[in-house]
């Protein structure tokens, strides 16, 4: 066989893994940083060493992080993107991280395009971080974040773009939520805890003091030293309470039914009877109390024939491995 050319055989590699169907395109987004005139010529002016951009998509999760020397001469840089909607905050960062000057932009991106960024004195911030483990240990899906400033609303901007923070979904795996470029002035964070987000009654509240943002800095809020489980989890497990009956057939029973019930407030789940599937009902987000935790097994005309109960206190602060646990013998009514 004869063979390719050198400049072919490169040719035929590029395209290999360049040339398919499924490669995205990109485009260059030009960043065209321009200053304040009133306070700085450049990014020398605020003894920067570093500019540092955050992307956002247009569900405002993190699609890159991006790092480069301050220099003297720098008013632009160019950054690779395929299109779509983005949002980014530039960072002006000193030798300590600690952020100088700061500007946000939006973009859609269809094509090389120029984007200016105004970077002006950075006014203040809150972060908000947590540890990676609290969203399991907890069993919380998201938090919904609430700000206020002398007891109005807070308008930031969050992810990049302009946002009033109250009930603000915040998801937790992100581990970290920034209310960047705010005045200084004295702040009440609410924080709230939920399983997921169709969940009605959340897990965990904040007890987060009135803070004061000082102009220049971020104010950094520990959500694991004041976040406290209100609810707790219960699972509830049964069985028949004859050995004899070895199918739901040999009991008539087609529909199990549990139900967690106190003075205020009842749960209930209904499934069909299978004593070869899971046979634990859980339940969430259960307030304190004094609760009747009922099984019921119902037949086909759903009339109560099996049933089993006991008083349970359900105390705040027990979920997952550490939630109450209920077993249950139905017997024959």
């Amino acid at each position: 066989m004869k063979k390719l050319p050198g400049f072919l055989l490169s040719l035929l590699f590029l395209c290999l893994f360049g040339c398919g169907a499924n490669a995205e395109k990109t485009y260059l987004l030009t960043l065209d940083f321009q200053f304040d005139t009133d306070e700085a010529a450049d990014c020398t002016a605020y003894l920067a060493k570093n500019f540092s951009v955050t992307i956002y998509d247009d569900s405002f999760d993190v699609r890159s992080v991006k790092s480069f020397a301050c220099a003297k001469d720098m008013d632009e840089t160019v950054i690779d993107l395929t299109a779509g909607t983005y949002y980014l905050t530039v960072e002006l960062q000193d030798a300590n991280g600690a952020v100088k000057s700061w500007g946000s932009a939006q973009v859609t991106l269809a094509n090389d395009q120029t984007l200016p960024v105004t970077l002006k004195e950075y006014r203040g911030g809150i972060t908000l971080q947590w540890g990676a483990a609290l969203c399991d240990d907890l069993g919380i899906g998201l938090f919904k974040v609430t700000a206020t400033r002398e007891s109005e609303p807070v308008t930031a901007v969050v992810w990049g773009a302009q946002k009033e923070v109250t009930d603000l979904v915040i998801i937790c795996n992100a581990k970290k939520f920034e209310i960047q470029n705010i005045d200084a002035g004295t702040y009440q964070l609410t924080v709230l805890g939920f399983r997921s987000a169709d969940a009605d009654r959340p897990r965990a509240g904040s007890d987060i003091q009135p803070f004061q943002v000082v102009s220049g800095q971020d104010s950094a809020v520990p959500l694991d030293n004041y976040l406290t489980l209100t609810v707790s989890d219960i699972a509830v497990g049964w069985e028949f309470d004859s050995k004899s009956i070895t199918s739901c057939d040999d009991a008539a029973v087609t529909t199990i039914r549990a139900t967690a019930a106190s003075d205020t407030d009842t749960f209930s789940q209904n499934v069909s009877c299978d004593l070869s599937g899971e046979r634990t009902f859980n339940f969430y987000d259960i307030p304190a109390g004094d609760y009747t935790v009922t099984v019921d097994g119902l037949d086909a005309a759903q009339k109560v024939t099996y049933t089993g109960n006991t008083l349970l206190t359900v105390e705040p602060g027990k979920v997952g491995k550490n939630g109450y646990t209920v077993d249950l013998f139905i017997k024959q009514e």
